[in-house]
């Protein structure tokens, strides 16, 4: 029964995966040996595929993952049974749904810590901090990524070290840090070109770039942001190059490109919005919306505004949905209304 749901899950999804640019090549690879391996390499495999979906389908890391869990029970696997959970609340952070995200991580490390695994007690700890820090509780997140740090460091886990040191550089940036963000943003760079993944690598100069475009240095934002434009194209990564397009836009933005800006903010837009990315699109929308007040139309403006927040409302990512507040003060300002000012 199980065999059968995979194998019609997998044709499902072997189009779809085409049209937003996964790395079929390595996809491929994995489903050809999926279905001649057994117990643990099949366990290895189910992960492996999962997490090959965790940016455009978040849905198909469930699947797979649950599988992959499923088999691990099975087959009385102590050490990695956690490693599923950890991707299942990876994708549920993806959707936007950090409760069920939350309820993972925490059973990812309960599992982990009974069996002591370590590596997966790093990761579990890396993840509920992440998840904490998304809510702004910073200084109880810090505390999860200084544990991890220790796990990793002990382990010479140079992977999970990196996740651990873009961590704490996203609490650096919403503290308006950013000396220290880029300062660790850079140790996680340096190791992720040092592991040579080209997605990990992606991610990191996009961090690199978000921390010195906040910083005033629009310049070397660029700079930045043009080379993870740049890794994307490599590996066809479309909703990531979507991202990126959207932190150009507001680069852009930034230095008077407003061609360029209005370019970019529609076509990154469209795809998050077509992929439903919820964790993505408040982000998206509060550029468009921005572009759109620097052409004038402060309807539209407004409109992406509050469609920014409510969604941010939803997914409880309070950065984002301080940001969409202060937009819509702005804007009221400008408009001279007292009631939305304060309510803002």
């Amino acid at each position: 029964m199980v065999k059968q749901a995979l194998i019609t899950f997998l044709l499902i999804f072997s189009a779809l995966g085409e049209t937003l640019g996964q790395n079929q090549a390595l996809i491929s690879e994995i489903r050809g040996k999926i279905k001649d391996a057994k117990n643990h390499e099949k366990f290895s495999l189910l992960n492996d595929l999962a997490w090959e979906y965790r940016f455009s389908f978040p849905d198909s890391t469930i699947y797979y993952s649950s599988l992959a869990y499923e088999l691990g029970k099975t087959i009385g696997l102590e050490i990695g049974l956690s490693r599923p959970l950890n991707y299942i609340g990876v994708a549920y952070d993806k959707k936007g749904e950090p409760i069920n995200a939350y309820d993972h991580y925490n059973k990812a490390f309960t599992i982990a810590e009974r069996f002591s695994d370590s590596l997966q007690i790093g990761y579990s700890q890396n993840n509920l901090g992440r998840l904490l820090s998304d809510q702004g509780i910073h200084n109880k997140a810090l505390e999860y990524f200084l544990k991890a740090r220790k796990v990793f460091s002990a382990l010479k886990d140079s992977s999970g070290l990196a996740y651990v040191y873009q961590s704490i550089g996203r609490i650096n940036d919403s503290q308006k840090d950013y000396k220290n963000a880029e300062l660790n943003f850079l140790i996680a760079y340096k190791i992720r070109v040092n592991l040579g993944n080209t997605r990990d690598i992606m991610a990191g100069l996009v961090y690199l770039g978000t921390a010195l475009q906040k910083s005033g240095n629009n310049q070397k934002a660029l700079e930045y942001l043009l080379k993870a434009d740049s890794a994307g194209h490599v590996i066809n990564d479309r909703i990531n190059l979507a991202e990126i397009k959207v932190l150009l836009a507001k680069n852009y933005l930034a230095t008077g490109n407003l061609d360029s800006a209005q370019k970019l903010s529609i076509e990154g837009l469209a795809v998050i919005s077509g992929q439903n990315a919820k964790r993505t699109l408040p982000e998206a929308l509060l550029v468009r919306g921005q572009v759109l007040l620097q052409l004038g139309n402060q309807k539209e403006a407004k409109r992406f505004f509050t469609q920014g927040l409510d969604i941010a409302t939803q997914t409880k990512e309070l950065d984002v949905k301080m940001d969409a507040h202060y937009l819509l003060w702005q804007l009221a300002e400008q408009q001279n209304d007292n009631s939305e000012k304060l309510l803002h």
